[in-house]
């Protein structure tokens, strides 16, 4: 059976008041034929009505006072589609309401080791999820040592004053802040890899008033 959804032309468009350039939209349709056509902002008036031809239309109009939002749908009467009834708002509201039975309550001692093991890896694999790699192998000196050739390279400048001598400055600042953020990245993945259950580590950690 062939897939019926294979090699379909799908457009979207924000219309931003569809009705107005309904003769541009037709023209745009006549001439490139899509199946599926995705509309958002139509803000069409619950008197006004497009018509395509040998196109299903299906709208969802926003608010109308003013006249605001509102979505359709234009689909090809060829094309086959399922059809699910819509649903009203006031159903999602209902659903926070329901009980659940999502967390298993802690029955005992390991029940509470488990628990909080888990949290620790969720918190240091999101940590480390979060954090952008290096990749390469270069060594990296500690700020100090920068911040000696920062310096070197501004007294050169300042004795000076030539292009070449403020070029260099300009770039060992630039590297300065660069190791400096490379070394405080590292050292704050260091002491997370650190935390554990066993100790109080994750407690003064959670505590602490430093920032990443």
């Amino acid at each position: 059976m062939s897939d019926p959804f294979t090699g379909l032309k799908i457009c979207y468009w924000n219309a931003n008041g569809i009705y107005s350039k309904l003769t541009d939209f037709k023209n745009f349709v006549h001439n490139h034929n899509p199946d599926v056509i995705l509309l958002q902002e139509t803000m069409l008036k619950p008197t006004q009505t497009i018509f395509i031809p040998n196109y299903n239309f299906f709208r969802n109009d926003g608010p109308q006072n003013p006249v605001s939002g509102g979505t359709a749908i234009l689909i090809k009467i060829n094309r086959k589609f399922p059809r699910f009834p819509q649903q009203h708002q006031n159903n999602y509201h209902e659903v926070p309401t329901l009980p659940t039975t999502a967390s298993k309550p802690l029955s005992s001692l390991n029940d509470l080791e488990t628990a909080v093991d888990n949290l620790t890896t969720n918190i240091i694999t999101a940590y480390n999820l979060a954090s952008k790699p290096l990749h390469n192998k270069r060594t990296y000196f500690l700020p100090p040592i920068r911040s000696r050739n920062e310096i070197e390279q501004e007294k050169n400048w300042q004795k000076y004053r030539d292009p070449f001598s403020k070029h260099l400055y300009n770039r060992a600042q630039s590297i300065l802040r660069k190791e400096i953020k490379i070394y405080n990245e590292s050292t704050w993945a260091t002491e997370l890899a650190a935390l554990n259950t066993e100790d109080s580590s994750l407690i003064t950690a959670k505590n602490s008033k430093e920032t990443f």
